[in-house]
């Protein structure tokens, strides 16, 4: 009857520039029991409890690879559990076992063999392993890019409220909100009037910051944000209408909410990895706004907008005439921050040039309105209007 194997896994550094780890796998057959005492070989033993090296004769036996001490216990241990290192400098074998502090050492590397020991090499099984854990992570981070397109339907209308009132208070609360009440009321008439022709279920919230930048952006639960800088940029007010429609693209997609859906899976994935607690932190709120939504949905965005504006009734070419004022303070390197997370504006000009039929997005007198929005501030956004 053939020999029962034992495998035991032992495992040694092999330097910086190959795999972390590698293992082999010790394969011991125990001696037939034919009436013939097994053969022991000498070894020096350290009991873990003290410095005393003990001189003692091994051999495997069964299960088990016994440790024979002069005026001491024989010493039982299980094949299963034995550890092996590297020989030394000085070619010694050390052997240990899994959960216990004693050492065995054989003078005699060729002992092991003798003893009924060999070896069976599986070199890269930390390669393997250290190839899956990357693998893993790539695939996380894959999933997480991919799936905020088919989490974000699913997540409720009053929980994708909730996020963007934390992003909102995290992002908004500390900057100068205007206040003008003739603008801001004129800009959130208009902003409602896309939206009722996008067909976006819910009012969308409008805010305007006193800030010198030329951007606008969205955060989740409907929520839209212009900059006084942008505004001031905008040569007419068709332009401006033009970046809400746009803007109002970005709602109609739950492109914001797609962000922060991704930023959060990417904060879980690191809180994972390294260990840490994680928190929807102002912190992440503010990373939002460093994330640029990728080209297929700016463009669908500047589509949309096109539509907006035709469905309701408005001229539709505010936008493109906007992306030329756009591409004229670039030419003065002049700060527009529009530009530095959308595609090039000169072909998202040509792409969507839009109508000149349609009526203004406003009446003259509301459009200096809305130009003077930032004369009255506040440093909250606590002053919704009734729309």
């Amino acid at each position: 009857m053939a020999a029962p194997e034992y495998t035991v896994a032992a495992r040694y550094w092999r330097g910086p520039v190959e795999c972390l780890r590698r293992r082999q796998r010790i394969l011991i057959t125990s001696q037939p029991d034919n009436g013939i005492a097994p053969r022991s070989y000498p070894a020096r033993y350290h009991d873990g409890s003290t410095a005393e090296t003990h001189h003692v004769s091994v051999h495997v036996q069964g299960s088990g690879l016994i440790v024979e001490r002069s005026h001491h216990p024989a010493v039982v241990w299980k094949l299963r559990t034995i550890r092996y290192s590297e020989p030394t400098p000085e070619n010694d074998v050390i052997l240990f076992r899994r959960g216990y502090a004693d050492r065995l050492i054989l003078n005699d590397p060729d002992s092991l063999g003798h003893l009924g020991i060999r070896f069976k090499s599986t070199k890269h099984v930390w390669c393997y392993i250290t190839t899956g854990i990357v693998a893993c992570v790539l695939g996380s981070f894959i999933l997480i890019d991919r799936s905020p397109e088919w989490i974000v339907p699913l997540i409720p209308d009053h929980t994708e409220q909730w996020l963007g009132q934390q992003v909102a208070e995290s992002i908004i609360v500390k900057k100068r909100v205007c206040t003008g009440k003739t603008g801001l009321h004129t800009l959130r008439v208009l902003e409602q009037k896309i939206a009722h022709a996008a067909g976006i279920n819910g009012s969308i919230h409008l805010d305007v910051i006193d800030d010198p930048q030329v951007n606008a952006f969205t955060m989740p639960g409907r929520r839209i944000v212009l900059l006084r800088g942008l505004i001031e940029a905008s040569r007419t007010s068709d332009e401006v209408a033009g970046v809400m429609a746009h803007e109002t693209g970005h709602v109609f997609y739950h492109d914001s909410m797609q962000l922060l859906v991704r930023l959060l899976g990417l904060s879980v994935l690191e809180t994972v990895i390294t260990g840490g607690s994680w928190s929807l932190s102002a912190d992440l709120a503010t990373q939002m706004l460093g994330l640029h939504y990728n080209r297929r949905q700016e463009e669908r965005a500047d589509k949309a907008a096109i539509w907006f504006l035709d469905k309701a009734g408005l001229r539709s070419d505010g936008l493109a005439h906007f992306f030329e004022t756009l591409e004229k303070r670039e030419e003065h390197s002049l700060s527009v921050e529009f530009l530095s997370d959308h595609p090039a504006t000169i072909v998202r000009r040509h792409a969507n040039p839009g109508s000149s039929s349609g009526a203004s997005a406003m009446s003259d007198k509301d459009w200096q309105a809305v130009r003077r929005v930032c004369d009255e501030k506040t440093s909250t956004t606590d002053n919704d209007e009734d729309e």
